[in-house]
């Protein structure tokens, strides 16, 4: 059984090989490289890299494929929006405490 830091490194080397595609509604911004956070079907939630975007056309649509992805577990900095300013986070908290509430 692997603890702390050995553990992270395990879980991330693992993840590595986890990949997913899926359309969505277009989104012309999208471009390989950019993070991306989803949620799946069973109700978790990943985040990845977005590794290749294709657009269809006239449907609106796209197909991407998100490669590189991870668990975000409620408790993970992957799990505060990506636009939140740290300045919220109140100086010494523990992650295990952390509660993000959204727009505070």
């Amino acid at each position: 059984m692997a603890y702390g830091a050995a553990a992270a490194i395990l879980a991330r080397t693992q993840d590595q090989g986890r990949g997913l595609e899926c359309t969505a509604v277009s989104d012309y911004r999208a471009e390989p490289g950019l993070a991306v956070t989803t949620d799946l079907p069973d109700g978790s939630t990943v985040r990845g890299m977005l590794n290749a975007v294709t657009f269809e056309f006239p449907s609106d649509e796209m197909r991407v494929s998100i490669t590189d992805m991870s668990q975000v577990t409620a408790n993970s900095w992957l799990s505060i929006p990506e636009n939140s300013p740290w300045a919220s986070i109140p100086a010494g908290m523990s992650w295990a405490t952390l509660t993000f509430v959204e727009g505070v």
